[in-house]
């Protein structure tokens, strides 16, 4: 397996401290297709540090960290504190651009395709009006991936929006669900148990407002069982939103 380097630097003390909430489950042969692996989110992994957020779904894991942003005199430029500010700052908006930086996918079509999912998501609850020509970037490192690494960075992501203080309109909830041959759903597969699945989706949307922001449906899924497909993954998205509400209470209750 190749060594993933990232920007990202977590003390083994804030490692041994990722599991606040953790939802358990049964052992994957006997979970049944509505149970999800178990599962680990944090809001906030670096302590004091806003912007950082962790996703953990069986043996895939997920790790996003927001850049701190600032903006500077006459031009608008990605500023990161550790490295200073970044591109030519030539560009000015109304609003602010949402960038993803993408790091341990090798592959160069699934790096463009996730970063593509990830932006869409991510700026679809931002409210982008309120930080004309500011640079909005989140690096996404992808720890281990065993099958349904999209919506693991999604809830990684959206754990980072929540710690970040950015105004945005609520909660992202994302679900992978799988389609075999003859019309069962598999929650979350890994991809071993992905094996004889004919197609799926990866389903997000916000509750609160009942908006989707993501469906990335893949394979050979009948055009009649699309529909039944997609609101079973919602049905398993609102079932994560309890771990995730109670891990961002946790961070509101550490900062304190």
């Amino acid at each position: 397996m190749p060594t993933i380097r990232s920007n990202l630097s977590i003390p083994l003390t804030h490692l041994n401290r990722i599991d606040d909430v953790r939802m358990e489950t049964d052992d994957v042969e006997k979970r049944s297709a509505t149970a999800f692996r178990p599962l680990c989110v944090k809001c906030g992994v670096f302590g004091a540090q806003d912007g950082s957020g962790y996703a953990e779904f069986g043996n895939t894991r997920v790790l996003a960290q927001m850049y701190e942003k600032k903006h500077l005199t006459s031009v608008n430029k990605l500023y990161n504190f550790s490295t200073g500010p970044e591109g030519d700052g030539k560009w000015e908006e109304a609003h602010a651009k949402v960038t993803i930086t993408l790091k341990g996918v090798e592959n160069e079509t699934k790096v463009a395709e996730l970063r593509a999912d990830l932006t869409s998501s991510l700026s679809a609850v931002i409210f982008i009006n309120k930080y004309p020509g500011k640079v909005i970037d989140i690096e996404v490192t992808v720890l281990s991936d065993d099958g349904g690494v999209l919506s693991t960075a999604i809830t990684a992501v959206t754990l980072a929006l929540a710690h970040s203080g950015i105004e945005h309109m609520g909660l992202t909830a994302s679900a992978h669900v799988a389609l075999k041959s003859n019309g069962d759903y598999i929650t979350d597969p890994s991809t071993s148990e992905a094996e004889d699945a004919i197609g799926g989706v990866t389903f997000a949307f916000v509750p609160n407002l009942g908006q989707t922001t993501c469906v990335n449906l893949y394979g050979r899924i009948p055009l009649k069982a699309t529909s039944p497909l997609l609101e079973f993954a919602r049905q398993r998205a609102i079932a994560l939103v309890p771990a995730i509400h109670k891990a961002v209470v946790n961070s509101v209750k550490e900062r304190k």
